[in-house]
């Protein structure tokens, strides 16, 4: 197996929040930290097709996509790697299972996405348990299982013994493990309005005897969450892995912010692991505070694009008519003596021209001088 040490997986419940910018710029620090071999999203809400430039812009293209039914379901899985092979095993609506080899070397990889409705995830476990008599290379399952094992992963609402005896059930029956999560314990937190902290242990990584045997040494991270009420996880088959540069890029954003990114993510998980203990609204409101700062860092991160030309990031339409339907219609920009409203009135005639101008700039981090006279955005 020492062909498929280098592969990390990142499963991520998003709950539809591709949707909106933050998010998105979000997605893009979670690959430039980590650079998942394999990523997992689940409750997608939109159709890939949608965000396939967003994706291709940052090197990943769809392996396996089950599109949602609404704003039920939905299960992408994204690759970076052309030296692997990803071969179909079996898909339903809550899981994909899948083999992943190079050259001799190969395992099989469940996504999971289960229902938040109890009677389908008794039909997500027996099918499960089925594909055990048909898989007998090592098995990881990763995702999101919508239930818990134990009362230890419960805080704050409560627990059901009858329905995690049957989670466990179906575990035991698939020769199923946790692997050890960093960082952690619980991976989906809910504030009610009365101010009760509710958390629970939602999302894992399992694997049987036979794949942790293969990789002794790999290890699970649970990661900050993002416009999102679940926290990534981020398995690594090995420890050794190197997943960030040990080169220091400064950048120009951090001196109007009095703290880089790496300080703020040490202390979210900090948080954290604070609010698996015991809970204050003091805590909980510096938690927010934290994670204003870490949007307001990815946004001047994200203005200072020339530094990061070379991730050719796709610029949307829309967010171009934004950004120029957002001016005063009557403040001249620059010297042309065309203002605002010029554009907004015959956005139907000049608007493509005008997105195909920002869109070359973004991608090749170069701008005619002659626009920065004329400002039109």
């Amino acid at each position: 197996m020492d062909l498929l040490e280098d592969i990390s997986i990142l499963s991520w419940k998003v709950r539809g929040a591709l949707s909106c910018r933050s998010s998105r710029r979000h997605v893009r620090d979670l690959v430039n930290s980590h650079h998942p071999s394999v990523f997992c999203l689940f409750e997608t809400h939109g159709l890939f097709s949608k965000v396939e430039r967003l994706w291709a812009s940052l090197g990943y293209s769809a392996i396996f996509i089950q599109e949602a039914r609404g704003h039920s379901g939905g299960i992408w899985v994204l690759s970076c790697r052309q030296d692997l092979t990803f071969t179909l095993i079996s898909s339903m609506f809550q899981s994909i299972t899948f083999f992943i080899s190079k050259g001799m070397a190969k395992w099989a990889c469940s996504a999971i996405y289960a229902s938040p409705t109890y009677t389908a995830r008794i039909e997500l476990w027996r099918h499960l348990q089925n594909l055990r008599s048909n898989i007998s290379i090592p098995w990881l399952m990763i995702g999101d299982f919508n239930e818990v094992k134990s009362i230890i992963e419960v805080s704050g609402c409560s627990f059901n013994y009858s329905r995690a005896n049957i989670f466990r059930d179906m575990t035991t029956h698939c020769n199923m493990m946790d692997l050890d999560t960093e960082g952690g314990i619980f991976t989906w937190r809910r504030s009610t309005i009365h101010g009760v902290h509710m958390r629970k242990r939602l999302d894992r990584c399992m694997v049987d005897v036979d794949w942790r045997m293969s990789f002794p040494h790999a290890t699970v991270e649970l990661l900050s969450p993002h416009d999102s009420d679940h926290n990534p996880i981020l398995l690594s088959c090995s420890k050794f892995r190197s997943i960030k540069s040990n080169l220091f890029h400064f950048q120009a954003a951090w001196i109007s912010h009095p703290e880089n990114k790496r300080t703020i993510e040490a202390r979210l998980k900090g948080v954290h692991q604070q609010l698996d203990v015991y809970q204050t609204s003091d805590l909980i409101l510096f938690e927010r505070q934290l994670q204003q700062d870490y949007n307001i860092l990815l946004a001047q991160e994200e203005m200072l694009w020339y530094q990061k030309s070379r991730e050719n990031w796709p610029v949307l339409f829309e967010e171009v008519k934004a950004a120029i339907f957002s001016m005063e219609s009557y403040k001249s920009p620059g010297p042309d003596g065309f203002q605002p409203i010029f554009f907004k009135t015959y956005w139907d005639t000049v608007g493509k021209d005008v997105w195909h101008l920002v869109s070359e700039a973004f991608s090749t981090g170069v701008i005619d001088p002659k626009l920065a006279e004329t400002l039109i955005v």
